[in-house]
């Protein structure tokens, strides 16, 4: 770190527990690594909170009961300026935008920078979103698509719109880890199968029955692959898709070879289990779990719609397929199975490429434009 320390607020009001929670808690103790005091603005008992205390964070939790009359977040904000001097606030999700953007209002000045996690869905160059836009110093998009759909879709001048990719922590999958037989003892799984991984909550926008339908077409060929698929439901909908793909196993004669398992803290462990690994949704934003298999030196498949494609090098990072299209990814997954010397290659390749998604990277960008932004202000 160069420069004097920096007071940072990280302002998260979910109550889930996904990718965009994890990511932003990430952040702020990376940057609390640098020496910067973060702050944690978030619900009372929220994941992020949580995430954010077990990382040694100060943490500044929201009464969720206020949140309805949209009091609280805006109040957390303005005390978070205040009485212990944030002179930036880095937001996560559009709640948390508007909430900031009504706090600058009231407040001391300080740098509001938002921090994109999702797609924008519609237009945003309605008067209300354009006044709101007016005080945000920077929109930091993770990838270009995102850049650019940004720039599309609203008012917010190109110049403040930055590309910051979200970071990875690669050294958690390169240092001394289990080996692949323990850690496939380890999560009970057989020894001497190939294994293709697909990690993430079961949500029909991830599409994990196309890699079972998939793994069953090879059955014709004699090519017997394993599955294993790491998440839980998600949370708050019915979708009932862990159900949907017990059933799809059962009706295409594969259960014996699909393996189930909760999430895990030591995720590391699961890469290493794994011979090839598969992103199947339908419209990934960014796809962390992508990054993490390719850190982890694994050949990786993943779908060629939304950020995926600007993650992955087709042919040679990893190899894109359709989304949702079954005999292509069927036709991705046999040449890796009879092909030792491609996954091979494609697994070096992915571990060189996922070096600039580490997490070093991201906190020394983000600092850096923390501090022009300030130096803009005269702080």
């Amino acid at each position: 770190m160069t420069g004097s320390a920096l007071t940072i607020a990280i302002l998260n009001s979910s109550t889930a527990h996904g990718g965009a929670e994890l990511a932003a808690a990430n952040l702020a103790h990376w940057l609390a690594e640098r020496g910067h005091r973060c702050l944690a603005l978030g619900v009372e008992g929220s994941p992020f909170l949580r995430l954010s205390e077990a990382r040694g964070l100060a943490c500044r939790p929201v009464d969720a009961r206020m949140l309805p009359r949209f009091a609280a977040i805006p109040a957390a904000v303005r005390r978070a300026v205040r009485r212990e001097g944030a002179a930036a606030v880095l937001t996560n999700g559009s709640r948390d935008l508007h909430a900031a953007a009504a706090a600058s209002c009231v407040s001391s000045p300080f740098v509001l920078a938002h921090v994109q996690h999702m797609q924008i869905g519609r237009s945003k160059r309605d008067l209300l979103h354009r006044l709101e836009q007016r005080a945000i110093d920077a929109w930091i998009a993770p990838l270009p698509w995102l850049a650019k759909q940004a720039e599309a879709l609203t008012a917010i001048p190109a110049d403040r719109i930055r590309v910051i990719p979200h970071g990875v922590d690669l050294s958690r999958f390169t240092r001394a880890l289990p080996s692949r037989e323990e850690a496939r003892a380890a999560l009970a799984l057989p020894s001497d199968a190939m294994i293709a991984g697909t990690f993430g909550r079961f949500d029909r926008g991830k599409g994990q029955e196309y890699l079972l339908r998939a793994i069953a077409a090879l059955k014709n060929d004699g090519i017997e692959m394993h599955a294993l698929l790491i998440g839980e439901d998600t949370h708050n909908e019915r979708q009932g898709y862990r159900d949907v793909l017990l059933a799809v196993a059962d009706e295409h004669g594969i259960a014996d070879r699909v393996h189930f398992r909760p999430f895990m803290a030591d995720i590391e462990t699961a890469y290493r289990a794994l011979d090839l690994f598969v992103l199947t949704s339908i419209s990934e934003t960014y796809g962390l779990v992508t990054i993490e298999a390719m850190a982890s030196s694994l050949p990786v498949i993943g779908t060629g719609s939304a950020g995926t494609p600007e993650i992955i090098d087709d042919g040679t990072s990893g190899i894109l397929v359709p989304p949702a299209d079954v005999p292509a990814l069927a036709a991705a997954l046999r040449a890796l199975a009879r092909d030792p010397d491609l996954r091979g290659t494609l697994g070096v390749a992915a571990r060189a490429a996922s070096e600039r998604f580490s997490h070093h990277r991201q906190v020394a960008d983000v600092e850096a434009l923390l501090r022009a932004l300030l130096a803009k202000r005269g702080r």
